[in-house]
């Protein structure tokens, strides 16, 4: 959606910028907004899906030393389950 409204803006700048004759200064937009954009976009496609497998991993693992404590707790009563 950002980049959508970026590209749109932009364009629209751009047609202003031709239209009006002054000096070319679309660029110093496209190159400040583009830089944010830019730094969205790495947030959500490479540090988001990067803390997301850390946090399955850590479900994981948690899941897997409950599984064995339960296990433990089982071979140690000789009944399922946590003993009292």
């Amino acid at each position: 959606t950002h980049f959508i409204v970026f590209l749109a803006v932009i364009a629209g700048l751009a047609l202003i910028n031709l239209v009006s004759g002054d000096s070319f200064w679309i660029q110093w937009v496209v190159l400040g907004w583009g830089i944010g954009i830019a730094f969205h976009a790495y947030r959500i496609f490479v540090k988001r899906p990067q803390q997301e497998q850390k946090l399955r991993e850590l479900r994981r693992v948690r899941e897997e030393q409950r599984s064995a404590q339960a296990q433990a707790a089982t071979s140690e009563t000789g009944t399922p389950g946590p003993s009292p």
